[in-house]
């Protein structure tokens, strides 16, 4: 079963929010890239303890970017 989320806002100016409520208590891996592949941002999280998390992304430049999640073997892009 993969887990719904939502991401906020679109656009954004650096900013992004979503829910994290289907992954509380579990380890969490986000990863964003831009279209060619270019990692821009990762992080591990171990477990996983708010509903609602935030992060401030330093995006180099306008333009689309891919956010996958992953955890325990799930993953939504």
């Amino acid at each position: 079963f993969v887990p719904p989320i939502s991401v906020y806002p679109k656009p954004t100016s650096g900013k992004i929010s979503f829910s994290a409520a289907s992954w509380q208590g579990k380890s969490l891996t986000i990863k964003i890239t831009d279209f060619t592949g270019r990692l821009i941002y990762d992080e591990y999280i171990e477990k996983v303890s708010d509903l609602l998390m935030s992060r401030i992304i330093d995006f180099p430049a306008t333009g689309m970017y891919l956010m996958r999640l992953s955890s325990e073997g799930e993953e939504v892009v």
